[in-house]
């Protein structure tokens, strides 16, 4: 729809690729229920964070989708910035087992562009950024 709206009406939009660092770490140390609650709690903060008109899915395992309606890629990569401050400033206590949890993001965002044929180029672009951050971090 966004992709659709942006070729017709040159209205900018963004999307980004989130993806939970070392998630398979988190679930083989602490187990499922512990990488479910590293999960609903990024949820929650993108939630808490980005602004009301973004739209943030699941995707897979531990990465999600996120539409930035109105957005360019500056002012999107902003809004992730802001939760991953977020996650590295605060403590999260996985209660069940009583311990803390430190997990982090990697993640990349892509303005749309007229010169894109498809949402599958764009989404493309975004998870090669997403992999590129990944391994400068």
């Amino acid at each position: 729809f966004f992709f659709q709206v942006a070729q017709r009406y040159n209205k900018p939009f963004s999307l980004a690729l989130i993806d939970v660092d070392s998630f398979k770490s988190i679930n083989d140390t602490h187990g499922h229920a512990a990488g479910d609650f590293v999960l609903k709690t990024i949820a929650r903060l993108l939630n808490e964070v980005l602004r009301k008109s973004d739209i943030i899915v699941r995707y897979g395992g531990d990465e999600f989708v996120i539409i930035f309606p109105e957005v360019g890629e500056t002012a999107a990569t902003a809004g992730i910035n802001r939760v991953v401050k977020r996650i590295s400033m605060d403590t999260f206590i996985f209660e069940d087992l009583g311990i803390e949890i430190s997990f982090s993001i990697s993640f990349g965002a892509v303005e749309f562009q007229n010169s894109f044929e498809s949402e599958t180029q764009m989404f493309d672009l975004a998870d090669a950024k997403l992999y590129e951050n990944k391994k400068i971090n």
